[in-house]
């Protein structure tokens, strides 16, 4: 009884973070159809209102916190993906340990 308990919970707890895992990694990876197309940004800027960071300095900043967020929804994809083989792997074995005889009445 304890283990049955204690294998659903697993599967569960499982399951959910594949889910959350997923949906994460593809949030990350689909960005361009989720973001309205604006950034914006944190910086000082001069009396005038001037921010002191230009143009091409902001662009490489933006890039590569873009590919950072790509590679790490690649990087979740694949970690969801393995999530999965641990519960199929012990539901794999006890399924074929069970024995169906002793269950019936």
């Amino acid at each position: 009884m304890v283990l049955q308990i204690l294998l659903a919970i697993f599967v569960f707890m499982c399951i959910n973070v594949w889910r959350v895992c997923l949906v994460d990694a593809l949030c990350r990876l689909l960005w361009r159809e989720l973001v309205a197309g604006e950034f914006e940004f944190v910086a000082t800027c001069d009396q005038r209102g001037v921010a002191n960071v230009g143009r091409v300095e902001l662009r490489e900043a933006l890039r590569a916190a873009l590919r950072w967020t790509v590679t790490v929804g690649w990087g979740m994809l694949a970690l969801s993906c393995a999530i999965n083989v641990p519960w199929v792997l012990v539901l794999r074995y006890v399924g074929s340990h069970l024995n169906v005889a002793s269950l019936t009445s």
